[in-house]
């Protein structure tokens, strides 16, 4: 019986995930947002409805390239902030690790490339 209250209770509760994604356009640029289904949003990119991105209407079809699933809305536009800030390199090495780490992951500490870039160029400025 307990059993059956939990499954009931687990259906009824609404689905809190939230995934940021990044694809790649036709054009090979990058595009990053967030989303609830990936499904639904990469089909939405590719002209599925009007719902879209207009960055990428005129870039189609993209591709699914990076995806890292996250508790609430808040802490998936954090990563997803922190992914735009990368220059194009820096978001190549994530995709690349996030490829050699399996395809879709649960959201987990990714080194902050952005901090390590400012750490480097405080020790530059550093005469010695």
């Amino acid at each position: 019986m307990a059993k059956l209250k939990e499954k009931a209770a687990e259906a009824a509760a609404p689905d809190t995930t939230f995934w940021v994604y990044v694809v790649q356009c036709a054009d090979a640029t990058l595009y990053t947002g967030v989303a609830r289904s990936i499904e639904k949003r990469i089909a939405e990119h590719n002209g599925a409805g009007n719902r879209g991105a207009r960055y990428t209407a005129a870039r189609r079809p993209v591709q699914l390239v990076y995806a890292a699933q996250f508790a609430n809305r808040s802490q998936a536009q954090q990563e997803e902030a922190r992914i735009k800030a990368l220059t194009r390199g820096e978001k190549q090495i994530l995709i690349l690790a996030h490829a050699l780490a399996g395809k879709r992951t649960r959201s987990r500490p990714v080194p902050n490339v952005t901090a390590a870039r400012k750490v480097r160029s405080r020790r530059s400025a550093v005469p010695g």
